[in-house]
């Protein structure tokens, strides 16, 4: 293996570790939680930490891109009108799995750029789908995309501390106000 093969993965190994502390210090403490024990946690130089993330803000937002990553995926096999239901289902399961995301989420400041950026790209995500299910027939003809964030947003908010079949029976609720009337 090459001297700068072994480097970057020694650079990608210390931000997974960082990032997986960041997990567990948030979960435990809050996201206002201070970053510097980090450092130790990962087992990486106070440096690494602040090369990798020089702040906060930096290191929430990796968290947010790390976990929404598989979002993007989801579909891959299914039928065009049925991705939709699957993309809200899967931001319940992961507002219930890492309610530390939605702290994240919500500590960074409404205007921030980087957050707009990340909001629509969100909202473009779920564009395509939509307008395959309401041509699809699966979800109300007066179905908007503002409908459906609100109600990721809801569902997501519902799902947050509840176990698994609740969530479920949250999600079933969703749909069913936003099933075809046929």
């Amino acid at each position: 293996m090459s001297q700068n093969r072994r480097l970057r993965s020694d650079v990608l190994r210390s931000k997974v570790a960082l990032l997986d502390a960041a997990a567990r210090l948030f979960a435990e403490q809050g996201v206002h939680a201070p970053i510097e024990p980090l450092a130790d946690m990962a087992g990486v130089s106070r440096a690494t930490l602040y090369r990798h993330f020089p702040d906060r803000q930096t290191l929430l937002f990796a968290l947010f891109d790390r976990q929404v990553e598989s979002f993007f995926s989801i579909g891959e096999g299914l039928e065009k009108g049925e991705v939709l239901l699957a993309l809200i289902r899967e931001m319940a399961n992961i507002a219930r799995a890492t309610p530390v995301l939605s702290d994240a989420w919500r500590a960074i400041p409404r205007d921030d750029p980087e957050l707009i950026v990340r909001q629509n790209l969100l909202r473009e995500h779920f564009r395509e789908p939509l307008a395959d299910a309401l041509e699809a027939g699966t979800v109300r003809a007066d179905l908007t995309l503002d409908d459906v964030l609100t109600l990721v947003r809801m569902v997501s908010a519902g799902s947050r501390y509840a176990d698994a079949q609740s969530v479920d029976r949250i999600f079933d609720l969703a749909l069913n106000g936003m099933r075809s009337r046929s």
